[in-house]
């Protein structure tokens, strides 16, 4: 039998991209673990899905901060175009 893990959905939001032609849409999903146990591969809680049109990238292992934080980078670059600096 198949275990499934289920998360709680903290943040997700949808957002046309002002920097891609044809209406690209931008998805943002911040996922929180609920039966989450601390390992060395998983450190926190969270994961983070970042879509750019029909593109996936996720992200586990996450803190709450880390995730929110890279949310918002993701959304400065891809919807207006500005690539914060990481340090």
């Amino acid at each position: 039998m198949k275990e499934e893990t289920r998360y709680v959905v903290v943040e997700d939001f949808e957002q046309d991209s002002d920097v891609y032609q044809g209406g690209a849409k931008i998805r943002v999903t911040v996922r929180r673990d609920i039966d989450y146990q601390p390992s060395r591969f998983m450190a926190d809680p969270y994961c983070l899905d970042l879509r750019v049109g029909n593109q996936l990238i996720s992200h586990y292992g996450l803190s709450e901060i880390g995730a929110r934080e890279a949310a918002c980078r993701f959304l400065l670059q891809h919807v207006k175009g500005i690539a914060p600096v990481l340090h």
